[in-house]
């Protein structure tokens, strides 16, 4: 058993995440790719960071869990007009050039 866990909880839409930026005095975020049913939406993810103490086999240990607490800052790519496939592709690009400015 690995005692080093970082546990992220995503929400049921987010399609993809990139990594979570940690820096000082600001909300823990990263990027996140979102399917909304009829468009995909890619957003600046903001996280709440605890530490949860877990016990098994009379080993205890420390892991972290992130999970949402909100979204800015989103780009939308509606497949109403274009497929699905196509908006698919942008929205994946949008993803991949934010989440490495991030």
């Amino acid at each position: 058993m690995n005692p080093n866990i970082i546990k992220v909880k995503d929400e049921a839409d987010v399609v993809c995440g990139s990594k979570i930026v940690l820096s000082p005095g600001l909300r823990p975020c990263r990027i996140v790719l979102r399917d909304l049913g009829t468009q995909f939406v890619t957003h600046r993810e903001y996280m709440h960071i605890a530490v949860v103490t877990r016990s098994e086999d009379d080993f205890t240990y420390d892991h972290v869990e992130c999970t949402h607490t909100d979204y800015d800052q989103g780009h939308y790519f509606s497949y109403r007009n274009e497929t699905k496939q196509e908006q698919y592709s942008k929205a994946l690009a949008d993803f991949a050039e934010r989440a490495e400015k991030l």
